[in-house]
């Protein structure tokens, strides 16, 4: 009779850790997206007869995962949760005998599958200074897993990098440049594929402090000219009647100066 109780004592339920998701990004909270794996270590007594299944969210229905008995870990990989929501883990192991299961205490992530946005702003001149921000927002917490970095090519070249989350470069080439960009956050979340945004302006050929320069020059130049007919006539005994037409023909001189110098500087609009 002694012996027929003893086999009847159950075997110790096994200690289970905490359930491990990956990837995963922690920025404010832990972040996830598909496809995942879950794990979790478990011990006492537990072998490679032991079985084990986990649970997403509380009443979800157990998924059977492999027990590995070399480091007595729980684990699955290729996992998908629809929905942006907050996700509970947690995982149960049955221990050798089958008779007793240890839980797992619950694990909280949060998915993020939203691609990150990227924003545009430029300083107009030459060279264009350009600088790409971005922003990355899950859809039930307000942050994302963050910002990992913006991918650009500038008219249809190489693809370059920012590893970070706002960066600038500069664009001296003439004449209309197009920028093509977007970005990835920290669970490779991206719209690159499909989203690309770009924008399209205008380098001018000289710096926007040459133009200024180079319109002021005009004038100088034209100022001077009027000044030094008039100086001109009176230095040669001219009279009101003589100096006017020569004054006329100088205004006229004057503007087409003027008119020259808008010409030459149109390359410094910046559109």
């Amino acid at each position: 009779m002694l012996l027929f109780a003893t086999s009847m004592v159950m075997a110790a339920a096994p200690t289970v850790g905490l359930p491990t998701i990956s990837p995963t990004y922690t920025n404010d909270l832990n972040y996830f997206d598909n496809p995942f794996s879950i794990s979790a270590t478990a011990s006492g007594d537990v072998n490679g007869d032991s079985v084990c299944w986990y649970f997403i969210s509380t009443g979800g229905t157990p998924i059977a995962g492999d027990f590995n008995s070399d480091t007595n870990v729980c684990s699955k990989t290729g996992i998908t949760v629809a929905g942006n929501d907050d996700f509970n883990f947690s995982v149960i192991v049955q221990n050798t005998v089958g008779d007793a299961n240890g839980t797992s205490p619950t694990a909280f992530y949060y998915r993020d599958s939203n691609a990150p946005t990227t924003a545009l702003t430029r300083v107009s001149g030459n060279p264009t200074t350009i600088t790409l921000t971005c922003t990355d927002t899950a859809t039930n917490t307000g942050n994302g897993a963050g910002c990992k970095s913006i991918r650009y090519w500038i008219n249809g070249g190489a693809e370059q990098t920012i590893s970070a989350a706002s960066g600038s470069f500069t664009i001296s080439t003439p004449g209309n440049n197009t920028v093509e960009y977007c970005s990835y956050d920290n669970l490779d979340n991206n719209g690159c594929a499909t989203l690309i945004a770009s924008s399209t302006f205008y380098v001018g050929d000289i710096t926007s402090s040459a133009c200024t320069i180079l319109n002021l020059v005009f004038i100088v130049v034209a100022a001077l000219v009027l000044v030094g007919v008039v100086v001109f006539g009176l230095a040669a005994g001219l009279d009101a009647k003589q100096i006017i037409p020569i004054v006329i023909m100088a205004i006229i001189v004057i503007i087409a100066i003027i008119i020259m110098g808008e010409v030459l500087s149109t390359s410094c609009s910046i559109a």
